[in-house]
């Protein structure tokens, strides 16, 4: 007696959970190009990719140095001139002139004034005026001077604007540019800022400096190239505080042949206020002030050849189904293999970090990490449950032909 032929029934399930993958690898590919904004799951892995990979000089960047207004400098400075108040926002004007003729003297090539002035200064009396002790120190200045400004993307209320228009308008023929630093909806500076449409200044503080500095180069890319720790001591750039550089404050006096030529920024680091989170943040965590940020956006500028680019949408999208494929077929092939488990998030993880680090490093492009890994998975998994349902099929179809 013949035995009666096994009729294997269709793998439904296998078949399902394979839907269910391919649903979701279609998803991501999709919302990738649909939805831009899926792309900011990559700032994570994007800021530990900068981070460790940013950009080193051997030693401090040659053509830019700091002079900064801290604690140290008003405690220093109220020792000296006890009458004087000691404020931080908005900042003595005349301290602030003292500094200017300090730097100023030191022959730099370009002075950046990185503040803003908004309030009229603090007066002791009806006859002292530090503004205009201020504005004489920068239209005495022998250095081009470049001021800062704040639009309306940070004060809405235009009686400072038009206070800080008024100031502007009598340091005569200094050029001014926008302070605005661009923050994602996280709290980090990954960008650099564009002008508004509705601010009265259009070019960045920083790329006037590098202008004015005669060494600005276009870098074809709106992500800040963080300069990491420098491979000798000391920080990214010369950083001085100013009370270092006058006389009668401090213990110790900085050599002010230091700034000659180079492009001196002039700003404020207190502890709580202008203080950012930069991808830089992730190895150090420690903020970074406002004239530091803006500091790396010229150093940028400056050197014109460190530019990092993001892939657009639809190039990550043609990305995204090329590691799709490959995935869904090695899935296919392995579908009863036990390699599938070590290539699926291990190996893979290993892999693609790999491959997205030298991208990064050859070509300075930051890949979507996260989405390919999810991609390679999904179409991973996507083959190996597929598999028996296909085998199925073709069968099926054989042996319907062969009938």
């Amino acid at each position: 007696m013949t035995p009666a032929p096994v009729v294997r029934r269709f793998p439904l399930f296998r078949f399902l959970i394979g839907a269910f993958f391919v649903a979701a690898t279609a998803s991501v590919i999709v919302t990738a190009r649909v939805v831009p904004e899926l792309l900011e799951l990559e700032h994570w892995t994007t800021d530990w990719r900068v981070a460790v990979l940013a950009d080193r000089l051997v030693a401090r960047h040659p053509r830019i140095a700091i002079v900064v207004i801290n604690e140290d400098t008003l405690r220093e400075f109220h020792k000296l001139n006890p009458d004087e108040p000691q404020t931080r926002v908005p900042s003595n004007r005349r301290l602030l002139a003292s500094v200017v003729k300090a730097v100023d003297a030191a022959k730099p090539k370009v002075i950046g004034i990185d503040g803003y002035f908004v309030r009229p200064s603090v007066r002791t009396n009806d006859r002292d005026d530090r503004d205009k002790e201020l504005v004489e120190a920068i239209n005495g200045a022998t250095a081009e001077v470049v001021m800062g400004a704040i639009d309306e993307r940070e004060v809405t209320d235009h009686n400072l604007l038009s206070f800080q228009n008024a100031f502007l308008s009598r340091v005569g023929k200094r050029e001014v540019g926008f302070l605005h630093i661009r923050r994602e909806s996280d709290g980090v500076v990954r960008y650099s800022p564009k002008p508004d449409a509705n601010s009265k200044y259009k070019e960045a503080f920083a790329s006037i400096l590098a202008r004015k500095n005669g060494q600005a180069m276009p870098t074809g890319s709106e992500r800040i190239a963080w300069l990491g720790a420098p491979y000798a001591d000391g920080g990214t750039f010369l950083t001085i505080p100013a009370h270092q550089l006058m006389p009668g404050l401090g213990n110790s006096i900085a050599p002010a042949s230091d700034l000659q030529d180079r492009v001196v920024l002039i700003g404020v680091d207190y502890r709580d206020v202008d203080q950012y989170r930069t991808p830089l943040w992730k190895l150090t965590r420690t903020p970074m002030p406002g004239v530091l940020v803006r500091a790396h956006m010229l150093a940028q500028l400056i050197d014109g050849s460190r530019p990092i680019f993001d892939l657009e949408p639809n190039r990550v999208q043609l990305l995204l189904i090329g590691i799709a494929i490959v995935g869904m077929m090695l899935g296919f092939l392995l579908h009863e293999s036990r390699l599938v488990n070590y290539v699926g998030w291990g190996a893979a993880t290993i892999a693609l970090v790999l491959v997205d680090a030298l991208v990064f490093l050859q070509w300075r492009t930051n890949l979507p990490l996260m989405l390919s890994l999810v991609a390679w998975v999904a179409g991973l998994f996507a083959g190996r449950f597929l598999n028996p349902a296909i085998v199925w099929s073709y069968r099926r179809m054989r042996e319907t032909v062969a009938k």
